[in-house]
């Protein structure tokens, strides 16, 4: 379609000149004033941080899918953010089946499901491992809200 040639050739035309191409979703322009602000290297390194989210979860169905409509919901203006959801061993079938089953809308998705009982230390330590020097974790257990 017409969107999709426009869009992918602003993206090339970025590509060319070495500038980032925001593409917030149209309700998220309204949030963006204080992009203008940015000096001209922040927004060239606008798409080189990577984020992903971290949710620690264990029995806890009604909270874990609280905390996950409310980080569904937050504005990421546009840039992908992945989601790892890493269960305890002894976690409940409907803990999983939701974290299974989760619409992801802003990236990749991970569950990953530890093979013996750890505990909350253990959760945390093996939540998140950065692959790379712009690579960051935000771990979040499953009974909070953002």
């Amino acid at each position: 379609s017409g969107d999709t040639a426009l869009a992918e050739a602003a993206r090339e035309v970025a590509a060319e000149h070495g500038v980032a191409l925001l593409q917030p979703p149209a309700a998220e322009l309204p949030l963006l004033e204080w992009v203008a602000t940015l000096p001209p290297e922040g927004l060239r390194r606008w798409h080189e941080p990577r984020v992903t989210l971290c949710v620690i979860t264990e029995r806890r169905p009604a909270s874990l899918e609280r905390l996950l409509a409310s980080v569904s919901a937050a504005h990421f203006l546009g840039d992908t953010v992945d989601l790892s959801i890493s269960a305890d061993a002894d976690a409940d079938a409907g803990t999983l089946a939701l974290s299974r089953g989760w619409a992801w809308p802003h990236g990749a998705t991970r569950l990953a499901v530890r093979a013996a009982k750890g505990g909350l230390v253990a959760a945390v330590a093996e939540a998140w491992t950065p692959d790379g020097y712009h690579s960051h974790g935000l771990l979040l257990e499953d009974d909070i809200e953002v």
